[in-house]
């Protein structure tokens, strides 16, 4: 159980909230603070799971294992994480290439 999330209490409650915050994005696809409420919470799923699906913990040997087959097989956790941590901490601080480069706001669909 999460003891500091409000209501939500597992990883359902969590994705259920994911769904809400894709829903909004989709409604104003050019909204910077959908994409960021969406990304963050994307990133943060992982966690969720890992934290209240007891079956993952015995397919894996720990979480950093986990979290590396969730960027293999959806590498798209990858740009969730660079705008996550990018929008939380103002900038990347890893050795690593980042997967987004710039969140400019500018016209077409990419």
């Amino acid at each position: 159980m999460a003891d500091y999330s409000f209501e939500l209490k597992d990883h359902h409650d969590y994705l259920k909230k994911l769904e809400v915050e894709f829903a909004d994005l989709m409604q104003e696809p050019l909204s910077s603070r959908h994409a960021m409420n969406f990304a963050m919470n994307a990133h943060h799923m992982r966690e969720w799971v890992w934290e209240h699906e007891p079956r993952i913990k015995g397919e894996f040997r720990d979480f950093t294992d986990f979290y590396a087959a969730v960027n293999r097989e959806c590498p798209a956790m990858k740009v969730m994480r660079d705008l996550s941590n990018g929008s939380k901490h103002t900038h990347i601080r890893l050795t690593r290439k980042p997967a987004v480069t710039s969140t400019d706001v500018h016209d077409g669909a990419f």
